[in-house]
């Protein structure tokens, strides 16, 4: 693996290793950032973070200005921009110094996050666990699928008997809603991007007003994978993981106060079977926002030049394909990794969050308690709901 700090190149086993290749001073500044950042998040109520001790003080903060008061080296300020991007995929500029506490929090501390969180892969891709369960709801209904597929929820309505989705059409060829359909339910529970699912969604009778407020106040984070396909993984045989990691912009073009550009993280994406190659580069809040209004061109010349200057010239020869997933331009999700919250908005309207709107629950990885914004999260945050309805059905 290869990390590039603003003195250079040097190569590192793990993260504890790639953290020692740092310049010696800002080793230091950020062990004492990460020592209070751990000391803080440790005080963070998991179920009302509005409610916690200072969370008047650190809501009305955003965790650049936490980041500008703590440390002063630039590259520093940089590795703590990386470690906000990493989390919400959105510059620390605008994200509630309050929301990165519970953000820790709920991943179970810095180093979890950091390093457990992150280390996992699922077999057969993430698509995996709902095409299982998928099977399995079908697997008795011979007669047709009971998953619809490209059939947009419009309307939930409810009243004392029940729950009514009306599904609206779909003009996409693959859509399977070229007729209005009306699903009958006791309960239900939207999963989804927040924006979407609390504004996208007509709602009779209408949402309460703290909880349409939230939701207009969550804007999704900003991430783009990048992803290069090559016929074999050929940083392998050449004793590469695939791993790149950066605290300074490709190729030390950094200006004292700006990271635009900044490529933080590759990683080797390639199948299990190993039948191709694929690396992966995370383009995450500015660069993403910026690097998505220049041409496809650009953005491949920039990233294999980053990953040529790594891995030798066959990562720009050797390519097949070059792909960029803009999440955020994606209909029904509006962006990635999850939502988060601006300054103010948790104090103001976090009460609402998880709060159930009589027969309808929300549940998703934007409402978990342990593992908020992670897949851990949102299967947990979907236990919750289902165990509040049987609970209510008994």
């Amino acid at each position: 693996s290869v990390i590039y700090p603003s003195d250079g190149r040097h190569n590192f086993t793990d993260l504890v290793d790639a953290f020692h290749r740092l310049p010696g001073d800002v080793q230091r500044e950020l062990r004492g950032a990460a020592e209070v950042l751990e000391g803080l998040q440790a005080t963070v109520d998991l179920e009302s973070p509005q409610t916690s001790p200072r969370a008047r003080e650190w809501d009305s903060m955003t965790f650049e200005t936490w980041i500008n008061s703590t440390v002063r080296l630039q590259e520093s300020r940089t590795v703590l921009n990386i470690l906000c991007t990493t989390m919400v995929a959105q510059s620390p500029s605008v994200v509630s110094f309050l929301h990165i506490l519970f953000y820790i929090r709920a991943a179970g501390g810095l180093g979890n996050l950091v390093v457990a969180e992150q280390q996992y892969r699922v077999r057969l891709g993430t698509q995996a666990p709902p095409l299982f369960i998928a099977g399995q709801i079908n697997e008795h209904r011979p007669q047709g699928s009971r998953v619809h597929l490209s059939s947009p929820v419009r309307e939930i309505e409810q009243d004392a008997r029940g729950v009514t989705l009306r599904v609206g059409s779909d003009a996409r060829p693959e859509s399977q809603s070229h007729r209005r359909l009306e699903v009958h339910a006791k309960y239900a529970i939207v999963t989804g991007a927040p924006p979407t699912t609390g504004l996208g969604i007509r709602y009779t009778p209408p949402l309460p007003y703290d909880k349409r407020q939230l939701f207009q106040r969550l804007p999704m984070g900003n991430s783009v994978k990048f992803t290069a396909v090559y016929p074999r993984p050929f940083w392998r045989s050449e004793g590469w993981s695939g791993t790149i990691l950066a605290s300074a912009p490709p190729f030390h073009r950094q200006s004292d106060n700006n990271n635009t550009n900044l490529l933080s993280n590759c990683f080797d994406n390639s199948p299990q079977s190993g039948i191709t190659g694929v690396l992966l580069c995370f383009l995450e809040g500015d660069t993403s926002v910026t690097l998505m209004q220049r041409p496809h061109s650009e953005r491949v010349e920039l990233v294999t030049d980053w990953l040529a200057k790594t891995f030798g010239p066959d990562a720009k020869s050797e390519a097949i394909e070059f792909v960029d997933f803009n999440w955020a331009a994606q209909e029904y999700i509006g962006g990635a990794y999850s939502s988060f919250f601006p300054p103010g908005v948790w104090g103001q309207f976090g009460h609402a969050l998880r709060s159930p709107f009589g027969r309808i629950y929300w549940a998703g990885a934007d409402y978990a308690y342990d593992g908020f914004g992670y897949i851990n999260g949102a299967i947990d945050s979907a236990s919750r709901a289902v165990k509040a309805i049987v609970e209510k059905i008994r």
